[in-house]
């Protein structure tokens, strides 16, 4: 079974493969993004199960209109004093590499501007201003991991 926990290092190895990941992702505009966050996983290092819990939550499973927009999954560069300065991507695919590199870059690499030990609990500090993403996107994750069985 997949987990994501707090401590998760955000440079791991999730064990999901694409189809599993497709399965669980079944029926949401996400769906055929699976190999994608696969893909990043591989090329990056950044853990895929964390990324498609990231776009799940920050995206309304695939259907929020930012998303649906800006082709942006992750509300990256969506602060909360101007939502509508959120980065704009040409493909859902470009983004979730570029937010993978982006998080692998500066949240995960040790010495990096916003690296604080690269497990999810410290990314949610200085990603989100929600005191509870970090948790969130575990709970994502565990949805995920039902729904692939």
């Amino acid at each position: 079974m997949w987990e994501l926990t707090l401590d998760t290092k955000i440079l791991s190895t999730s064990g999901v493969n694409w189809r599993q990941l497709g399965k669980a992702l079944r029926n949401t505009p996400l769906e055929r993004l699976a190999p994608s966050f696969v893909a990043a996983e591989k090329t990056f290092g950044v853990n895929a199960l964390m990324l498609a819990s990231m776009a799940v939550l920050e995206s309304a499973w695939g259907k929020s209109a930012l998303s649906k927009r800006t082709k942006n999954l992750f509300g990256f560069r969506a602060y909360d004093r101007n939502p509508s300065g959120a980065a704009v991507f040409r493909t859902y695919e470009q983004c979730i590499l570029i937010v993978a590199k982006y998080i692998g870059d500066f949240y995960a690499t040790p010495g990096a501007v916003y690296y604080r030990g690269g497990t999810i609990k410290a990314m949610g500090k200085l990603w989100a201003s929600d005191p509870n993403w970090a948790e969130k996107v575990c709970g994502v994750a565990r949805t995920l991991a039902r729904r692939s069985s």
